[in-house]
């Protein structure tokens, strides 16, 4: 049995988990950045491999080194190989396996990690912030577990369990709010300092739509990259923020007045995502994916 596969030498375990390493980091001098004894170590190994399956593994790209499609393929059936051995041995030897879940920030910070602890499993969770393309790429060439991304963004082969539909509010200390006057959205978003996120995603690009549609004039002072950040300036009672509602337990309504939005501005179903293959080579997941179902529902 596999007498071809073992007729020459030049392929071992290293070598292929080298080639993960590089289809994950996107290149080899990505996959060791300012180290060019390491990048020489890393052609060496991948020639290697070419030389063993007679196929172009790598194609120069500008400066740098890439994989070809034969070297992403390969490194597809590696990682699968990787994946099932090590959890042979997690799994013979009792030790916790590790499962990796990718998430926009907030969603990790406001719904991920309160609510993952006691997953009363073998397994422990390694978080990632990652954009929604990035998730689904990671998800399909098996470098991520699990992931939440919009039910829209669905692809195959991944399957998908809805988790609930995030919705946005503007949030408002109680005493910039009292000084607007009239409390609808459009008076208060026009009065009060806002702490507003700066991006080019959907739900900003969803809310400026609508706020363009209204000519309305925001006072935006402060810019953020992330709406964690934007939390944390509502939080200093200086400013207002449109935050997702899965952020609310962390605003006393004592404290803070909310204004819901449009339910068509940034209104979405939240899905938990997985490969099929992740649930039939890791023999934890089937689990884990019952127990994030559970535990992240809202």
């Amino acid at each position: 049995m596999f007498e071809d596969l073992f007729s020459k030498a030049g392929l071992s375990l290293d070598r292929l988990r080298m080639l993960c390493e590089v289809a994950e980091a996107g290149g080899i001098s990505r996959a060791a950045p300012g180290d060019p004894t390491r990048q020489s170590q890393i052609s060496r190994q991948l020639k290697e491999l070419e030389d063993f399956f007679e196929t172009e593994l790598t194609r120069r790209r500008g400066k740098g080194m890439e994989l070809t499609e034969a070297g992403e393929d390969l490194a597809r059936h590696a990682r699968e190989t990787l994946l099932g051995l090590q959890d042979f041995r997690l799994r013979w030897t009792d030790r916790p396996q590790m499962f990796s879940i990718g998430a926009g920030d907030s969603l990790l910070e406001w719904l991920v990690v309160p609510n993952i602890a006691g997953v009363g499993l073998n397994a422990t969770f390694r978080l990632r912030n990652l954009r929604t393309r990035a998730i689904v790429s990671s998800l399909q060439d098996l470098s991520l577990d699990f992931g939440l991304i919009r039910k829209n963004s669905e692809r195959s082969p991944l399957k998908y369990h809805p988790l609930g539909t995030l919705e946005y509010a503007l949030y408002c200390p109680k005493a910039i709010y009292n000084k607007c006057g009239k409390t609808d959205l459009l008076q208060v978003l026009q009065t009060a300092p806002l702490a507003l996120l700066d991006s080019d995603g959907d739900f900003m690009r969803d809310f400026n739509a609508w706020i363009q549609k209204n000519r309305a004039l925001l006072s935006v002072k402060l810019a953020c990259d992330s709406l964690p950040k934007a939390l944390c300036a509502l939080k200093t009672g200086r400013y207002a923020a449109v935050l997702p509602t899965i952020a609310a337990h962390e605003l006393p309504s004592s404290e803070y007045a909310k204004v819901a939005l449009p339910s068509k501005i940034g209104s979405r179903v939240i899905c938990l995502a997985w490969n099929p293959r992740t649930l039939r080579l890791r023999s934890l997941a089937p689990k884990v994916a019952d127990f994030l179902t559970e535990k992240l529902r809202f």
